[in-house]
């Protein structure tokens, strides 16, 4: 009889959790600003450091 009330205690306990209500006070990741490639410096070279990184280390 014990082992009978193990799924009915689960199964409240799922309802219980998808029944219940979440909120959030405000948002949940904060407000980013935007980036641009003329937020870097003139002359910058894109995708070089992970280039060098490969080639340094040989990985493929």
């Amino acid at each position: 009889m014990a082992l009978q009330k193990f799924p009915l205690m689960g199964l409240l306990m799922l309802l219980t959790i998808f029944v219940s209500p979440a909120t959030a006070d405000g948002p949940v990741c904060p407000p980013s600003t935007k980036l641009s490639r003329a937020s870097f410096p003139e002359g910058f070279l894109f995708g070089t450091a992970t280039a060098a990184y490969q080639v340094q280390y040989r990985f493929p």
